[in-house]
């Protein structure tokens, strides 16, 4: 299964913590190897945190990635 990694901040107007925690869960439990980053008093915007979240991104695929072969 191709890793799934979900970034959300617990402020989001958009999509809740609690979609975030069933949306992982779902991903999980289908076999996926899931990774959530909750990103505490954020909300949905991306463009203030978005040089942490990519590099974020790129440690999760480094280090997923390897297994995908």
């Amino acid at each position: 299964a191709i890793p799934v990694a979900i970034f959300n901040g617990t402020h989001d107007h958009l999509f809740s913590q609690q979609a975030s925690l069933e949306t992982a869960k779902f991903f999980a439990e289908s076999g996926a190897p899931t990774s959530l980053f909750l990103i505490q008093g954020h909300n949905h915007w991306y463009y203030d945190i978005g040089t942490a979240v990519n590099r974020a991104a790129w440690r999760f695929w480094h280090q997923d990635a390897s297994g995908l072969s």
